[in-house]
């Protein structure tokens, strides 16, 4: 294994509070391969975390937008609800209203414009998925108290790791799927 493979492991054994064992390490080469492991680590279960990362991302939208609760739902476009003349303000007033830390408008170029006209766009599509990005970014303030021995869920888990893969490499979310070979499809030694 490189040295990007062993920092990718060590970050992922501290984040689970696991030790993951060398001679399975060896084993492995792909995203799937990893998480596989981890998994079998880790006593796992559905849990409710995700539903509470939504609730008070929802909370915090409805209150920014004057929405209904009806109108936001995890499979609502965020597009439909942050219009462009306002987003980024509206994007920091939800950040602020949750309290939590909370992704970035992304920059995006307009090659088509003779000038450079910067423009941002959301880093996920749906309401569901900006409430995980949101869990996986502030996971403490959504665990089971210390001392508490309910399993983390499966979902989870994945979406920790691929936050930990995009962090620490800095690749796309895109990118970091269960068949992604390390060393051909992420680049990493």
């Amino acid at each position: 294994m490189g040295l990007d493979v062993v920092e990718l492991v060590m970050r992922i054994e501290e984040e689970f509070s696991i030790d993951l064992p060398n001679e399975k390490l060896s084993c492995i080469r792909t995203v799937g391969d990893l998480y596989a492991l981890v998994l079998s680590n880790l006593g796992t279960k559905p849990s409710c975390l995700t539903s509470k990362a939504f609730y008070r991302t929802r909370r915090a939208m409805m209150d920014v937008l004057s929405l209904p609760r009806r109108s936001v739902r995890p499979s609502t476009p965020l597009e439909t609800l942050l219009l462009p003349g306002l987003r980024i303000q509206r994007w920091n007033e939800i950040g602020a209203a949750i309290n939590l830390d909370f992704p970035r408008l992304r920059r995006r170029r307009r090659p088509e414009t003779f000038f450079l006209k910067v423009d941002f766009e959301l880093p996920v599509q749906t309401a569901g998925d900006l409430a995980r990005m949101v869990l996986t970014m502030n996971y403490a303030a959504f665990a089971p108290a210390s001392g508490s021995t309910q399993p983390l869920s499966r979902e989870f888990v994945w979406e920790r790791i691929v936050y930990i893969f995009t962090d620490q490499l800095q690749i796309d979310p895109e990118d970091v799927v269960p068949e992604a070979d390390f060393a051909l499809d992420l680049g990493v030694d």
